[in-house]
């Protein structure tokens, strides 16, 4: 239900776009990397001005192939119950994104996805995010 976020640019692309249930990284290693680093490698060359949105050390490690020259790259501990505790509440991500993106860049999207919107800190849940590539560790799109 994130279709409000696509709409206005969102894309939302975890490490492998598939897993078997409840066996978080169980298809790592079987192809996606190739498929989501070409898709970066896409998103960095012909865009400028993205964010691209890092949770947890999979998604750290995709961020070495972002020119941040050119884009936004903001780094936080994934959002799991086991290490969101642990920087990803404080993070503050979405009024990072909209700052960026209100200095002229892009226009910001609306964080009013209900499914959404339960994921994200109260404080942050006010100021939505716009065009955003965002890498998350283990859910179901790589970012």
């Amino acid at each position: 239900y994130l279709e409000n976020w696509a709409k206005n640019g969102v894309l939302l692309l975890n490490a492998a776009l598939t897993v078997r249930a409840h066996d978080a990284g169980s298809h790592s290693k079987k192809g996606w990397e190739e498929f989501t680093d070409a898709a970066i490698n896409y998103l960095n060359e012909k865009k400028s001005g993205l964010v691209f949105i890092l949770w947890g050390g999979h998604a750290h490690k995709k961020g070495k192939r972002i020119d941040k020259q050119k884009h936004l790259v903001l780094k936080a501990p994934h959002p799991s119950p086991l290490s969101a505790r642990g920087g990803f509440f404080e993070c503050r991500h979405w009024s990072q994104a909209n700052a960026y993106l209100k200095n002229g860049v892009q226009e910001t999207a609306s964080a009013s996805d209900k499914d959404a919107v339960e994921q994200v800190p109260p404080e942050e849940e006010k100021a939505g995010m716009g065009e955003t590539a965002n890498a998350n560790e283990n859910n179901a799109v790589e970012q």
